[in-house]
């Protein structure tokens, strides 16, 4: 095993353990998790919130709660996505190294949005034993981010292999030039 991929798996587990760590917390704890960057969204976004009236108050509250709920839903899960994306594109490409066999991307892309959904869906399972609900919504929800972590992997993936085979034909060229050079002194 390659460091890269060492160190990819590592961070996969990381998010994953994450994610379970958040769905572990029962009803109130999340929630108070949540709170903080509710407060935060509030004061950015709602600026007269303390001028409101409470009823006014506490719908803006729960409106802001329930997005920013869903917001760390579509996030955590995007890292994820993201991650086991470039771990998968990775083995991928050791994989293709070391058989000579050109490897398919969409087969680490899809492979990583297959993973990602099942594990949101076992997430979400999980949550029934921890007091909280389980929603078919709220996979989707994770589906969404785990889709677009990974979709910005492969495109980041993308670029910096273009970047890196343009590095490589300009030291190829250069190298070709001064061979070149070379051969014109010696005429």
């Amino acid at each position: 095993m390659t460091g890269k991929i060492l160190i990819l798996s590592l961070a996969v587990l990381l998010a994953a353990g994450a994610i379970f760590y958040f769905s572990s917390q029962d009803g109130p704890s999340s929630d108070q998790t949540s709170g903080g960057f509710v407060r935060i969204a509030l004061r950015l976004f709602v600026p007269d919130y303390d001028k409101l009236p409470s009823a006014r108050q506490a719908q803006v509250r729960k409106n802001v709660n329930f997005a920013v709920r869903k917001a760390a839903h579509v996030f955590e899960y995007a890292v994820l996505g993201a991650l086991l994306t470039l771990l998968l594109l990775e083995i991928s490409k050791r994989r293709s190294r070391l058989t000579g066999v050109r490897y398919n991307q969409a087969v680490p892309l899809s492979a990583a949005v297959i993973i990602g959904l099942i594990y949101a869906a076992t997430d979400e399972a999980h949550q029934i034993f921890t007091g909280r609900s389980s929603k078919l919504s709220d996979v989707l929800i994770d589906l969404a981010g785990v889709m677009a972590g990974a979709a910005a992997a492969w495109l980041l993936s993308r670029a910096f292999s273009s970047l890196r085979n343009d590095k490589k034909v300009k030291k190829k060229n250069s190298k070709t030039k001064i061979k070149a050079d070379r051969y014109k002194e010696t005429l």
